[in-house]
């Protein structure tokens, strides 16, 4: 049996899906900043979200969602709280 290469998503044109091996699933980091910034415009409009609400917002797969969320976290545009059983997301005020 020939083991076949991960490819990695974004790249074929079709941003948000990944290729899945046996363990793993690779995108982009374009796909991942684009992502990122359709959560920002999402959150530019609507305001505060919870993280069920903003994936619904978003056209991406949960995962690559989530990997956009890290990226804007660590760019300091996005707050994150645990409110109950939600995770609440909005801009940071020097973000908007």
């Amino acid at each position: 049996m020939v083991a076949s290469r991960p490819r990695v998503a974004g790249v074929s044109g079709q941003r948000g899906v990944g290729m899945a091996t046996a363990t793993k699933t690779l995108w982009s980091v374009q796909a991942v900043g684009e992502v990122a910034g359709e959560v920002w415009q999402a959150l530019s409009r609507k305001g505060k979200l919870t993280l069920a609400a903003l994936e619904r917002e978003v056209d991406a797969q949960p995962a690559l969602t989530h990997l956009a969320l890290g990226w804007l976290a660590r760019e300091n545009k996005i707050d994150l709280r645990q409110e109950n059983r939600a995770v609440q997301v909005w801009l940071t005020p020097s973000a908007d």
